[in-house]
This record gives structure tokens, sequence and C-alpha cells, in this order.
């Protein structure tokens, strides 16, 4: 098979299969790994596809800026913002712990992190590992209903001692986000 073949062999197979080992290529295509590396370094000089740990993936093309959210297409700049790290490398940008948890139930098969402040300290913390306050008194100026991660219960407990809220861990945020962002708006009969 000639190297333009190749190519096109494997933007096929990335097309279906998202990501691909290279040692699975050097299989598929029965050639060395190093004729399947000489083929790669082309497709990443095109800009078709990217390097990711030990494979490639399609280069990932957005009409949506890398810092704009994903879920309602604002700025996703503030401390308030998180980062999902998906399997294939990309990291995609919600302005908010309320877009976080929306947003998971979309991606959660393609994550492998989920990255956010913690609103007191301002310190990175894995947003699996959070705590979320719902509902706080706090105006956020975000997305409604409003969500706070925080890297401690006792932080998020404090917090409600002041500004109100209800404390989640992030399972639970997410089914109660997704509970109130589903139910209808206006209820008959209430």
């Amino acid at each position: 098979m000639l190297p333009a073949e190749r190519k096109e062999q494997l933007i096929e197979w990335l097309r279906q299969e998202k990501y691909l080992k290279i040692s699975e290529i050097s299989k598929r295509l029965n050639v060395s790994e190093m004729t399947v590396y000489r083929d790669v370094h082309q497709l990443v000089e095109e800009k078709l596809v990217e390097k990711t740990p030990n494979g490639i993936s399609l280069k990932v093309t957005s009409s949506v800026s890398s810092n704009d959210c994903v879920v309602c297409f604002k700025p996703a700049t503030s401390r308030l913002s998180m980062k999902f790290v998906k399997k294939s490398q990309e990291v995609v940008s919600v302005c908010c712990p309320h877009c976080a948890l929306l947003h998971m139930q979309h991606v959660e098969e393609e994550v492998l992190n989920i990255i956010g402040q913690d609103y007191l300290m301002d310190t990175t913390i894995n947003g699996r590992m959070g705590y979320y306050v719902l509902q706080s008194s706090l105006p956020l100026k975000c997305c409604e209903p409003q969500a706070l991660l925080f890297s401690s219960e006792s932080d998020a407990i404090g917090f409600t001692k002041g500004f109100g809220g209800e404390v989640h861990t992030f399972e639970s945020a997410r089914r109660t986000i997704e509970m109130q962002m589903t139910k209808p708006c206006c209820s008959k009969g209430e």
C-alpha cells in the first residue's frame, strides 16, 4: 500500500473509531511502527490528526471558541469556569459548575477528568471529588440554577450558613440540576 493510501485509510479508521494506537495501526496495515510514525507525522503537519499518548485522533475543529462554554456559549474565563479533559486529550470549557453538571450527562463516557477551582480558596480541584452548593442566595450573575464548587464539605457547609443553599456531592448535584432543568416551568393544577 502506498503512503497516500495508508494515510487515507488512517483517516477513514479515525472517523469510525475516534482514536487509534500506533501499534494497532502497524498491525492493521502490516507495516513497521516507524512507517506508521512517518505517515502520522505528515498527517500532523497537515493538521488532520493530533498525537495522543501512544496513538492518534482526528484533529478536533469546533465553531465554538476554546474559551467559550460548550453548553451556553458564554465566555468561560471567570473563576467559576471548569474544564473537561476527554480521553482523546481534547479539552473543553464550561463557564460554571452548573454547565459542568449539565454537560457531564452528554460526555460521561468520554471524560478522563473535570477540573475546577474551589470557590473560596481558588485552588484547582477534581470536579468529581468536590462538593457543590446549589441555590445559594449569593447573586453570581451566571447560569441558573446556580452552583458553586468547593474542595471540602466543611467549607461548603460553612458557606451555606451565610448564603444559604444545599450541599451536594458531584453525583447528587448532577441529578438535582438535571431534574431541575427537565421539569416544566409551569405545572397545571398546582
